[in-house]
C-alpha cells in the first residue's frame, strides 16, 4: 500500500517525520512487524511506539486522503 503513495507525495512527506515516527513506519509497515518488537528493537516501551505511529498517521493522513479520493468524471455531453 506504501508503494503507491510515492506518486502523491508519501516520501517527501515521510522525511518530515521525527526520526521515531519515521522508524516506527517502516517498521510496522513496511517491515510487518508488531508493537512489541519494535518496541523491544528501538529500546521504547509499546505505548510510545504506539503514540509514535498514532502521530505519523495523523501527519500522513492527508496524504492517504489524496491517494484514495475517487476520480470523478464529468459526462462529455
Amino acid at each position: 500500500m506504501l508503494a503507491c503513495w510515492f506518486g502523491v507525495g508519501l516520501y517527501p512527506a515521510m522525511c518530515k517525520l521525527s526520526p521515531r515516527q519515521f522508524d516506527v513506519v517502516v517498521l510496522k509497515a513496511i517491515g510487518k512487524y508488531d508493537t512489541k518488537h519494535i518496541a523491544w528493537y528501538m529500546g521504547l516501551t509499546p505505548s510510545t511506539v504506539t503514540h509514535h505511529w498514532r502521530k505519523a498517521q495523523e501527519r500522513l493522513a492527508p496524504i492517504h486522503r489524496r491517494a484514495t479520493r475517487p476520480i470523478h468524471r464529468r459526462d462529455a455531453t
